[in-house]
């Protein structure tokens, strides 16, 4: 099983939606629309529409996703990280 942790944040009219480890980001209306949209950046990301994300709630502002679907998201986890360096570098 792979977890990611995720972040909601209020900014003006819109909610923004982080998963920090995918170097992920959106943003929705409304919270409940931003946990919505939490599952299918994941699933966007990994070219994969039909991929089972488990959310869980943890606090009013933090999320985890969920997956046992380790053959599409540590590719996917790898290239994020892979990115994310580069462009530190």
């Amino acid at each position: 099983m792979i977890v990611f942790e995720g972040h909601l944040y209020k900014e003006g009219k819109f909610w923004l939606v982080e998963i920090p480890a995918l170097n992920l980001m959106t943003q929705a209306f409304t919270k409940r629309q931003a946990y919505k949209m939490a599952k299918s950046l994941i699933q966007d990301a990994s070219g994969q529409t039909e991929l089972k994300l488990n959310l869980i709630q943890m606090d009013d502002l933090a999320f985890l996703i969920q997956s046992d679907d380790l053959e599409a998201l540590i590719p996917l986890l790898l290239k994020k990280q892979r990115q994310k360096q580069l462009m530190q570098s």
